[in-house]
């Protein structure tokens, strides 16, 4: 179908609600934009959906939604009945429509007979993440569109560990979503029906208080945060879904002065004082760092709307003036591969290892801590093979499922940070100092080890393609001569295909 044809429909049957149908008719005479709406669909991968709110197939609405849970449950169903009995939970974070979004989710699920848990309230990425394994649910859905503008929205899902889904599920769901050619067949259960088959339930208060319990448990020096429990602290959730939950460990971990960004503390998917939703935006931040300098704080940090992403910002006094540094998520990655392994405590796998890219912006670029961790442990034992001589910048991105899981658990980012605060005896001009020094002597040592791989790695397939075909043109010469038998030619014809 044509663009215009799938605009037409979508602007005159009646099974598109009056708000769609008028919204599209209103732009009937720009092509343009039309065109825009309807070229494609949404494309969708291993982060899911994520598009502009909006009427059209490459829009972000409920109809595309529902399209997605359809493709979503088609999936869940090829399981088997285990799968189909574990369901599925979602949440969703502070955007315009995702609680909307968040319900259809879970009436076209209930629609092809697999249970969903809701969120009672919208609730951010790592409790979505953690929820899921908590209730062995065969997978979750999260309504977000991370730290994008606030046109945005998306549909993320998540596999039963609790991290993106790996590559070949994200294919079975798209090729499930692409079998349908009339989204007009996609269909929904009755919500209220639903929640009386029980096949839609809510989660609330009983994992919140799970979660919580679990990251009190990951804290790496609780000494360290006992000692700066006064410490002022200015935190901001940039209007997202962070405000409950970190506002909760950071109170039962023993911290008391903590000092709350107010224009910033309430849900608003528009993003009212903010021009971009990245905490790793120093822009982002400026206004906690203001209420930093009136209460004397020592820290600053905000998380994104669906906090799975964090900013910080510490004190430092530069001739006389009191300044805030902001740390990006790669300078705290390495503030925590220099750190937590040093800790007797630290909840880190021993043995890691390189697989699929289930979480390419995790919290604090944890993935880029691992990949840094396994780089260190393993790259001159494995220099000689595939995977080790495949090492590049670019794979900072990979990590490993356990490390996956507790990419999303923001208690040892926030511990960590505080350690790194507390140790140095010293004034913050000198603390920053020494930190920036460190910082910078393991980005050039991480860096100068992962280039000089890569380089090796280049060199290696570069001559192996070399050797290759001049393999092949001595054979093609030799072959063509007349010379060899005819055992030989196809032996050398196997051996140089």
């Amino acid at each position: 179908m044509d663009f215009m044809k799938a605009y037409e429909l979508w602007s005159t049957d009646p099974f598109f609600d009056e708000g769609t149908r008028n919204e599209l008719i209103a732009i009937k005479d720009d092509t343009k934009e039309i065109e825009d709406r309807f070229y494609r669909d949404l494309e969708f991968g291993t982060a899911g959906l994520r598009g502009v709110l909006g009427a059209g197939t490459n829009r972000m609405n409920v109809y595309t939604v529902a399209k997605a849970s359809e493709g979503l449950a088609k999936y869940i169903l090829s399981e088997g009945e285990e799968a189909i009995k574990r369901g599925v939970v979602i949440s969703y974070d502070s955007r315009h429509f995702s609680p909307e979004f968040a319900q259809i989710t879970a009436q076209v699920l209930a629609a092809n007979g697999i249970p969903s848990r809701l969120s009672d309230e919208l609730r951010p990425v790592p409790v979505l993440s953690y929820s899921v394994r908590y209730f062995k649910a065969f997978a979750g859905v999260m309504i977000t569109a991370s730290h994008n503008p606030s046109k945005y929205n998306g549909y993320k899902v998540y596999g039963e560990d609790g991290g993106q889904v790996p590559p070949e599920a994200a294919d079975a769901v798209l090729s499930n979503i692409e079998a349908i050619t009339d989204i007009r067949s996609v269909k929904l259960m009755d919500f209220e029906e639903a929640k009386a088959k029980g096949l839609v339930t809510s989660f609330g208060p009983e994992i919140d208080e799970a979660f919580t319990n679990m990251l009190t448990k990951l804290v790496v020096d609780q000494q360290a945060i006992d000692k700066q429990a006064d410490m002022s602290i200015v935190y901001t959730p940039l209007h997202g879904s962070g405000n409950k939950p970190v506002r909760r460990i950071l109170e039962a971990v023993g911290f008391k002065n903590i000092h709350i960004v107010k224009e910033q503390e309430l849900p608003d998917g528009a993003f009212p004082t903010v021009s971009l939703p990245n905490p790793e935006n120093p822009e982002a931040l400026s206004m906690a760092i203001e209420l930093a300098k009136k209460t004397d704080a020592s820290l600053v940090f905000g998380t994104d709307p669906d906090s799975d992403r964090i900013g910080a910002a510490a004190k430092v006094v530069e001739n006389g003036e009191v300044k805030y540094k902001c740390f990006s998520g790669n300078q705290m990655g390495l503030m925590l591969l220099d750190l937590i392994p040093k800790s007797s405590s630290a909840h880190f796998p021993r043995s890691l290892s390189l697989l699929r890219p289930s979480y390419p912006q995790s919290s604090l670029r944890a993935s880029a801590t691992t990949m840094a961790l396994s780089f260190r442990r393993h790259s001159q034992a494995s220099s000689s093979s595939a995977r080790g001589s495949s090492l590049t910048m670019s794979s900072a991105t990979s990590t490993s499922s356990s490390a996956s899981k507790r990419a999303t658990d923001i208690l040892p980012v926030l511990t960590s940070v505080i350690r790194t605060l507390s140790l140095p005896q010293c004034s913050s001009a000198t603390w920053l100092q020494l930190l920036s020094r460190r910082v910078r002597h393991l980005q050039t040592d991480l860096t100068t080890s992962m280039r000089s791989t890569a380089t090796a790695s280049s060199r290696r397939l570069a001559a192996h393609s070399r050797a290759k075909r001049e393999s092949r043109r001595l054979a093609s010469a030799w072959l063509s001569s007349g010379k060899s038998s005819q055992a030989a030619r196809t032996l050398l014809r196997q051996r140089t295909s």
